[in-house]
């Protein structure tokens, strides 16, 4: 399907589009209720994002081959050990970001298979804590989230929105999630 103009599965990053960019700050803000959503992790688990609450949850898209997503991911895997018994931590595999950095390798995907293995490799990659969560083709949940790559949310304990972030930023999301949890 088209998402702004483009496909939302693209071969070549192309920089957002205003439109996108405001569509992001539009859909929802702190203090609304999250958008619900029911995801198959990599252990192929379904996961309920309603079915979370009591506990703040942290929500991350992203992919492999996101450079940002790369950079924050060790840091974010720090936040999720260190809370691991106060919060749910939730990474959302979505679309490839740069599909065009590794021609005949990560390019974007034919089939769910393919995207569920690549979600995998990414968990392996990196062994981390978090629930893996795999998005169908069409980004359902991720345009429903805005669409923006590298983006995270915090979710409170109660299923509502704490903050939201266009970039994953570990600090910013910590920053996010001891709000969330000072709430309870």
């Amino acid at each position: 399907p088209e998402f702004f103009g483009r496909e939302y599965n693209y071969q070549t990053q192309e920089h957002s589009s205003v439109d996108e960019n405001a569509y992001f700050r539009q859909i929802a803000h702190a203090g609304d209720p999250a958008i619900d959503f029911t995801l198959p992790s990599v252990d192929e688990e379904m996961v309920t994002l309603s079915e979370l609450q009591g506990k703040p949850v942290i929500i991350e898209f992203g992919a492999l081959t996101c450079v940002s997503c790369q950079a924050e991911f060790p840091l974010m895997d720090n936040i999720a050990r260190e809370f691991a018994d106060e919060a749910h931590h939730l990474f959302v595999y979505t679309r490839e970001t740069h599909p065009e950095h590794n021609p005949g390798v990560y390019e974007h995907f034919e089939s769910y298979e393919e995207k569920m293995a690549r979600a995998r490799l990414l968990q392996e990659r990196w062994n981390t804590p978090r629930t893996i969560l795999v998005d169908d083709l069409e980004g359902t949940v991720h345009r429903r989230y805005a669409g923006v790559s590298n983006q995270s949310w915090v979710i409170d304990h109660m299923g509502y929105i704490a903050h939201k972030a266009a970039w994953t930023i570990a600090a910013d999301i910590r920053y996010g999630l001891e709000l969330a949890l000072r709430t309870r």
